[in-house]
């Protein structure tokens, strides 16, 4: 989930999150002079959290694109930048590891688990159109 949302924020218009070189991170303790910005978000936490949602239940070409920090744009997992990437021809839900580019994440969730995330992605967004938050969030 950690990803999807730094993906996200990077591709979402509203946010525009820069894109980092992962070639910057070398296993140093320290963060590289050139990953040292600055970035913010202005407007209502509860309006991003739905924007979110919303992206990954109904605009996230599911099975097609994938969901890549290293990138920081939409793109395709047909698209050659992906040719390492395992699995990238399932229609499965395509996470790439910013630093082992072969590695899908989607192997990390059973296929059952990633309709249940697909599932309780779409019923968030319907809760949070209804100004409701979604089942988990509220105390």
């Amino acid at each position: 989930l950690t990803l999807m949302a730094i993906y996200f924020l990077q591709v979402s218009p509203c946010s525009n999150m820069p894109c980092l070189n992962t070639t910057l991170f070398d296993g140093d303790m320290g963060i590289p002079v050139q990953a040292q910005l600055s970035w913010s978000y202005e407007g209502l936490l509860s309006q991003l959290l739905a924007m979110f949602f919303q992206f990954f239940a109904e605009e996230f070409k599911w099975g097609k694109e994938v969901a890549s920090v290293r990138i920081g744009q939409r793109s395709f997992a047909s698209e050659v930048v992906f040719h390492q990437l395992r699995g990238r021809m399932s229609t499965r839900l395509h996470i790439e590891d910013p630093f082992l580019r072969a590695r899908n994440l989607h192997c990390a969730l059973k296929v059952h688990n990633e309709g249940i995330l697909r599932a309780k992605l779409r019923e968030a967004t319907h809760a949070m159109r209804r100004r409701i938050l979604p089942f988990g969030l509220a105390s």
